[in-house]
Order: C-alpha cells, then sequence, then structure tokens
C-alpha cells in the first residue's frame, strides 16, 4: 500500500505528451483512393513487385501508428523495388516515373521515423495519409496510360476510326505558307496534342466522331 505522507512508492506513469504512447492502439481510417481499371488490373497482373505491394499497403488502410511504423521498412523496400521494376516501354516516361519516385519517397519517410523516439502520432497519421495519396497517384497515372493505349489500339484495329485518325496531321507535316494577300482571321494553328491528356482527349473526340459516322450510315 502506499504512505499517507506520500513518501512510499509510486506507480509508473509514462510520458505520452510526445510520444506514441498516447492512444497506441488508435488505427487510422483512411479511405480507399484510386484504384487500377479492369484493364490495367490485367495489364500489372503479372507484374510480381506491384502485386506484392498492392496487397501488403492495403492493411494501411485501417492501421495503428504502432502497426504502421512497424511494418515501415518493409513497405518501403517494396515500394523501391517496384519502382525499379518498371520496365513496360510504355511506362518510360518522366510523368510515370516522377509517380513512383513520389511513393517511394514517402514510404522511405516513414520509414525513416520509426527510428524516431520522440516522433508524434499526428506525423505518423499524416506521412500513411501522404502515402495513400501517393499510391492512389500511381494508380491514377497507370489507368491513363493504358486507357490511352488501349484506344490507340482500338483505333488501329477499326477501319473507319483508322480513317478519323488519318486526319490529324502529323508533327512533321508542313503547314501551307500563309498568303500575304489574305486576310487573316485567326493568327493561331491547329497545335499538336502535346501531353498524354491532351492527346487522350484528341482521340476520344476522334473516336465519337467515327462512332457517330458510322452510325448514319445506310444500314
Amino acid at each position: 500500500m502506499v504512505s499517507c505522507n506520500g513518501n512510499g512508492p509510486k506507480p509508473e506513469t509514462t510520458e505520452t505528451s510526445d510520444t506514441l504512447a498516447v492512444v497506441p492502439n488508435k488505427r487510422n481510417i483512411n479511405a480507399i483512393g484510386m484504384t487500377l481499371s479492369p484493364e490495367a488490373q490485367d495489364y500489372v497482373k503479372d507484374w510480381t513487385q506491384y502485386v506484392q505491394f498492392d496487397t501488403f499497403i492495403t492493411r494501411y488502410f485501417a492501421i495503428s501508428n504502432s502497426e504502421a511504423l512497424n511494418n515501415a521498412k518493409d513497405l518501403s523496400k517494396m515500394a523501391t523495388e517496384m519502382k525499379d521494376s518498371v520496365h513496360f516501354d510504355i511506362l518510360q516516361t518522366e510523368s510515370v516515373a516522377a509517380r513512383f519516385n513520389i511513393l517511394d519517397n514517402e514510404c522511405r519517410r516513414l520509414a525513416d521515423m520509426s527510428n524516431i523516439t520522440a516522433i508524434t502520432p499526428d506525423e505518423v497519421s499524416l506521412q500513411i495519409k501522404k502515402i495513400l495519396e501517393a499510391y492512389s497517384g500511381v494508380n491514377a497515372k497507370l489507368n491513363s496510360v493504358l486507357a490511352v493505349e488501349n484506344l490507340e489500339t482500338e483505333l488501329q484495329l477499326d477501319p473507319d476510326f483508322q480513317a478519323i485518325l488519318a486526319q490529324v496531321p502529323e508533327k512533321d507535316q508542313k503547314e501551307p505558307e500563309p498568303n500575304p494577300n489574305q486576310v487573316q482571321h485567326n493568327n493561331s494553328t491547329p497545335s499538336q496534342p502535346n501531353s498524354q491528356m491532351e492527346r487522350k482527349k484528341l482521340l476520344m473526340q476522334k473516336k465519337i466522331q467515327a462512332t457517330q459516322r458510322k452510325d448514319l450510315k445506310p444500314q
């Protein structure tokens, strides 16, 4: 028993103001972000490093800070392996690489946090959120790239779509010399798509035009 004068042994206390001892079992619940489209899922189904990371990260949508830190090094290792295993030709772009680099860096940051004893719960929760947002960005980019690839393939296989697409001027096609005697109502010339999103929009527009023409054909 503790003596009345307060000189006896005192129960152990844990400082929780700046350590993970604060609600250690409270789980961080995060909404599932962007997932892969069915086409993208089929494309990456044999990509071992992606599948492993995708399976592992699902636990981070509902995880405690202590669990997140305990698994951080494994998560970071998988993120790096996935980034280094991107070998598909259509994914060899700076924008794709940037998405994977961001995810890799965020995972490394969480792994570093596991070695900091005075890390706060809010900092860990925020880092988990950043990782999930970065992964959502990776999936969004994969969906975008593969959507354009699938659309281009469809256009190439359909003669009606191909006929419409052929009307788009090539990049190296020279514009006709302007006639100085002709009044120029518009000095701007059609520009080529300079981004993947613009390319996708152009292809979608051409696909709609081709579909409309097919619908107008006599049966």
